[in-house]
């Protein structure tokens, strides 16, 4: 049953594109962490260190950046958009193959969500929209 509480985070949720900042995020996030963690196994020390660590910071922090704008100011979805389809490409040779191809991913797949939202109400779930031709008939 879904609650009738307009002021509730599925309401917020519904209301911008969500999927797409999330994406946009997790682009950022996966971008950014390989580049600047390690961790010790029996005393050895794993880390991802490369040339590329200043630009891989700026454009996951960008990508990140878009995410929460896409969020907060839907209005700005087509910026957001282009910047993050961008920084995805741009990422495949600058930061660690574009955080392994799968931070690439994610940043088209929010980009290409962003741009293809709307702000157009949905009809509930079971409600059938009906044809112009049956209107006009």
């Amino acid at each position: 049953m879904p609650s009738a509480n307009p002021s509730g985070f599925g309401h917020w949720r519904r209301n911008r594109p969500f999927g797409a900042g999330l994406f946009m995020l997790l682009s950022g996030i996966i971008m950014i962490v390989p580049a600047y963690l390690s961790f010790e196994v029996s005393n050895i020390v794993i880390q991802v260190s490369t040339i590329s660590g200043v630009s891989t910071l700026l454009i996951g922090a960008l990508l990140i950046t878009s995410g929460l704008m896409t969020w907060f100011k839907p209005d700005t979805r087509l910026l957001t958009g282009v910047a993050s389809l961008i920084l995805g490409i741009v990422a495949l040779p600058m930061s660690n193959i574009g955080g392994f191809v799968l931070g690439t991913l994610c940043a088209v797949i929010g980009g290409a969500l962003a741009l293809s939202w709307t702000e157009e109400e949905k009809p509930p779930k079971g409600v059938k929209k009906r044809k112009v031709d049956e209107q006009a008939a």
